[in-house]
């Protein structure tokens, strides 16, 4: 944080508001502070000892121990003499997959150490620009793989915010510097904290949306630029949806990104939203990340997605079977109650039938016995 000096009163409203402001915050081959911004403007790019270059970026394939000697022009836009502050520090991405460099007051660690610059401050006079040489030297040491940062020039000016207090604003503007050290390289990510969510209409299950998030770390060390491709499949390995693309951000080596379909407001990066996908009980989204034709990362999750239309429908069909069934059975049940009722009643009554056929036969032969001769 930048610290202003002054009086007491001007202790309690100067707030020490560290502000970067980066030429389209990505530092692209010259950086330029906006027109809107207060104070002068200026412009940076790589250079060659006699002028600028057309190369967009400080890019070097080293062995450790190397020395390269290289240059970077400025040029005052403005109207007034500038005093620029010159330093080298690291990048990262962030989030939401923008290359960002490290705050003015944290050190750097990597490259930003590797580089020399020839003048800590450069004075550029308005409509005049100069080169300044700055030498990076590769440790021994140095690991394989990308090591990426850039040369800084500074410009801290004392300015007014919309409440009238003042502030120091730090504008700043850098030149990449992509530095391959030669060796084993990885190109490797992984995957973290990956989740599904179905969502749809009650009435329209075969009309849902899958929507996906998830983490990119790159665990490799070289830069990786890939492509995400989801195959969202239901029970038996039945396709439901699939999506490719499109692909995310460049991720610097030890810095991770998320991807969410719900990115708005978020510092995150928009992801897909498959559809349509039909709720199909359970849904699995796999998800592969391929750099050019390799896939460098895999993961998958899983969720229930019930179509609940279906499901009463199919209760509602189960039950009415179950209740014809069940009359059915009652229905057979009293037409044999009622057939063994009629064959009762019948065997009853040939039984009473014969019974009285033999008592007739009895008494024919007690009369004649007792009418004998």
């Amino acid at each position: 944080m930048i610290i202003s000096s002054g009086g007491a009163a001007g202790r309690l409203l100067l707030r020490c508001l560290l502000v970067t402001v980066l030429a389209a915050w990505a530092l692209l081959v010259c950086g330029i502070v906006p027109a809107n911004a207060a104070g002068p403007t200026w412009q940076m790019q790589p250079s060659g000892k006699n002028g600028p270059s057309t190369r967009p970026h400080h890019v070097y394939d080293l062995a450790p121990g190397a020395v390269v000697k290289d240059y970077v022009r400025i040029e005052n836009l403005g109207d007034k003499s500038l005093t620029l502050r010159l330093y080298a520090t690291d990048a990262f991405s962030t989030t939401s997959g923008q290359f960002a460099l490290l705050p003015s007051a944290e050190k750097p660690t990597d490259v930003g150490t590797w580089v020399t610059m020839s003048a800590d401050e450069v004075t550029v006079k308005p409509g005049k620009d100069v080169i300044v040489p700055f030498e990076v030297v590769v440790p021994d040491n140095a690991s394989p793989g990308d090591h990426v940062g850039a040369v800084i020039s500074s410009l801290v000016t004392e300015q007014t915010n919309s409440k009238g207090e003042k502030i120091l604003v730090e504008s700043r503007i850098g030149s990449r510097i992509y530095l391959r050290v030669k060796g084993d390289t990885t190109q490797q990510l992984q995957i973290d904290n990956l989740s599904v969510g179905w969502t749809g209409s009650f009435w329209r299950p075969w009309d849902g949306r899958v929507a996906v998030s998830y983490d990119v770390t790159n665990t490799g060390n070289i830069r990786v630029t890939s492509t995400p491709q989801i195959v969202v499949n239901g029970p038996i390995g039945l396709q439901l949806a699939r999506s490719a693309g499109p692909a995310l951000p460049e991720l610097l080596p030890g810095s991770t990104i998320r991807v969410s379909s719900d990115a708005e407001g978020n510092d995150a990066i928009p992801g897909p939203e498959l559809s349509p996908v039909f709720a199909a009980g359970f849904v699995r989204a796999n998800l592969a990340l391929r750099a050019d034709t390799t896939i460098v990362a895999s993961s998958s999750a899983g969720l229930v997605a019930i179509p609940w239309l279906l499901v009463i429908a199919l209760a509602v069909v189960v039950a009415a079977v179950v209740v014809w069934w069940w009359r059915r059975r009652n229905q057979q049940d009293r037409i044999e109650a009622l057939v063994a009722e009629r064959v009762a009643a019948e065997r009853a009554g040939e039984n009473a039938a014969e019974r009285a056929g033999e008592n007739t036969g009895n008494d024919q032969v007690k009369k004649e016995s007792v009418s004998g001769p």
